[in-house]
């Protein structure tokens, strides 16, 4: 188990408060005991928390790409990530880590928000290509890794792999919604548009909210974009819920994989 928090202006490129970030982070720090880090630039701040599974010595994070234009942070494990790496290292690829996490940045670096749809495994990232200016959000398809963020006031997202995590920050809206409460108490769990029992604060979901426009496709039947002036978005995205037809040779796939590694 990880934990990622993260902020991002969908304005501009305000300063991060980077102590306010790390406050976030250390909010989480039972996450990860094995380490800590942190990537600030305008506009953005990232925040990880480690515990160490796979590539102990080389897999730190956040992690940027060797040109330093795409950063990531991950929360999960990808069982396939052995096979992906292969053929990555065959398009050209090269490898510095022996990390699943590294096989998530070159895999967005190669198929970009389609990566999601090749990852077999439990997760939750974010990715930051300065090249597009695009915070891109990723979680599991049954949200195995949690993702939670909010929108402000003024014009900030935050992000975090747990509730404590987002309340550290002083302009979360912190009102208890009560027919979340009824439904969850009632349901065992929350369907949109209730994602949260805070009324600040969403789970990654269909949700629909201002300022939010959702696309649906076959590629992908949840995207959120979180559009402003400027050229900067936000989409938010998780693979597609597999059909009862392919579930099966979704877990062989899965349970294969398993397997190769113990």
């Amino acid at each position: 188990m990880c934990g990622i928090v993260g902020w991002f202006d969908l304005k501009g490129h305000r300063p991060p408060d980077r102590a306010l970030l790390r406050a976030m982070s250390d909010a989480i720090a039972h996450r990860g005991p094995d380490g800590d880090g942190h990537h600030f630039e305008p506009g953005l701040g990232f925040g990880h928390r480690r515990l160490a599974v796979i590539d102990l010595v080389t897999g730190a994070q956040p992690m940027s790409s060797p040109d330093k234009t795409v950063c990531l942070i991950f929360n999960g494990e990808i069982f396939n990530f052995q096979e992906l790496r292969r053929d990555l290292e065959q398009r050209g690829h090269v490898f510095v880590t022996h990390s699943d996490t590294e096989v998530v940045l070159q895999a967005y670096k190669e198929w970009g928000e389609d990566c999601v749809s090749r990852l077999t495994g439990q997760f939750a990232f974010a990715v930051w290509d300065q090249r597009r200016e695009t915070l891109f959000l990723a979680r599991d398809r049954l949200g195995e890794k949690p993702l939670y963020y909010s929108i402000l006031a003024d014009q900030t997202l935050v992000f975090a792999s747990e509730l404590k995590a987002l309340r550290v920050h002083p302009d979360l809206d912190r009102d208890i919604d009560p027919c979340a409460i009824d439904r969850g108490s009632r349901a065992n769990g929350l369907t949109p548009p209730r994602s949260s029992r805070s009324s600040g604060v969403k789970v990654k979901s269909t949700k629909v909210g201002t300022g939010k426009r959702v696309i649906r496709s076959k590629r992908s039947p949840v995207l959120v974009n979180v559009m402003n002036e400027s050229r900067r978005y936000v989409p938010v995205i998780c693979p597609p819920i597999p059909t009862a037809g392919s579930t099966q040779s979704l877990l062989k796939g899965t349970f294969s994989s398993r397997s190769r590694k113990t």
